[in-house]
């Protein structure tokens, strides 16, 4: 069974991985699940990149960033 989107549009969110950006903003909740994890694909960008991550990479903002946004 795969799961509902956990995260929204316009939501800035946490990269857990090394190999892109800390911060990303999502632009689009994907139709498509991410096989291994069975969890939602999200499209995301920073700056002018852009990425699709699954759920399992992304959390919300820490304390800290979120006032280091403000």
């Amino acid at each position: 069974m795969t799961r509902q989107h956990k995260f929204a549009r316009e939501q800035v969110v946490e990269v857990q991985s090394d190999e892109f950006p800390p911060l990303v903003q999502i632009v689009a909740l994907r139709e498509g699940y991410c096989t291994e994890h069975r969890a939602p694909i999200y499209g995301c960008v920073h700056g002018g990149d852009s990425f699709s991550f699954c759920e399992e990479f992304i959390k919300p903002l820490s304390k800290a960033h979120k006032e280091n946004m403000n």
